[in-house]
C-alpha cells in the first residue's frame, strides 16, 4: 500500500518519538528534539523539491497518463433516465400545485455520443380548468417553458395533448 520511503519515515518518526519518550530530561532531550526537527524538515522539503523537477509526472493513486479509464455507460446512462424521471414527476406536482392542473409527463430517450438525451416529450393534460376567481393564464405555454427548460429540448421535441 505505502512505498518503502513512506514506510521508513513512518518507521523513524516512531522510533525518534519512542526515543523522545524516553529521554524526556537533560541533555539527551535536546539532541533527539534537534535531529527530530531536521529529519521533519527534510521529510517536508522532498516532495516540495520533487514537485519542482521538470519531468515529475504526478500519478493520483497509481493512474498515469498511459493508463486508460473506462466509464461505464449503462450506469450513467441509467442513472440520467433516473433523473429525467424524477423531473417528470417535479413537473407533474408543480403543474397540480401551482397550476390547478393534473398532467402526466411521458419521455422517449436516445444515446447520442454514448449519452442519454431526450428525444421526445408527451404531456397530457387532464383537469385543465380556470376556475372563476383565478387569473387567466396561458396553461400551454407555462407548461411549455418548463418542459423546455427542465428537459433541455426544443419546442418541436415537445407534445401537448389535453384529454377529454
Amino acid at each position: 500500500m505505502f512505498d518503502t520511503f513512506y514506510k521508513a519515515i513512518i518507521c523513524i518518526v516512531f522510533l525518534l518519538d519512542v526515543m523522545l519518550l524516553l529521554f524526556s530530561n537533560g541533555r539527551m532531550s535536546k539532541f533527539f528534539n534537534s535531529v527530530f526537527s531536521i529529519f521533519l524538515f527534510i521529510c517536508l522539503v522532498i516532495p516540495v523539491v520533487s514537485l519542482l523537477k521538470p519531468d515529475y509526472a504526478m500519478s493520483v493513486s497509481g493512474l498515469t497518463n498511459s493508463e486508460n479509464i473506462s466509464i461505464d455507460y449503462d450506469f450513467t446512462n441509467s442513472l440520467q433516465e433516473y433523473i429525467f424521471q424524477n423531473n417528470a414527476k417535479s413537473i407533474e406536482e408543480y403543474a397540480s400545485k401551482h397550476l390547478n392542473c393534473k398532467i402526466a409527463v411521458q419521455f422517449n430517450t436516445k444515446i447520442v455520443k454514448e449519452q442519454c438525451v431526450v428525444d421526445n416529450v408527451v404531456v397530457e393534460l387532464d383537469n385543465a380548468v380556470i376556475t372563476d376567481n383565478a387569473a387567466h393564464i396561458n396553461l400551454l405555454e407555462q407548461i411549455m417553458s418548463l418542459v423546455i427548460s427542465t428537459f433541455n429540448v426544443k419546442e418541436s421535441q415537445v407534445k401537448i395533448y389535453e384529454k377529454n
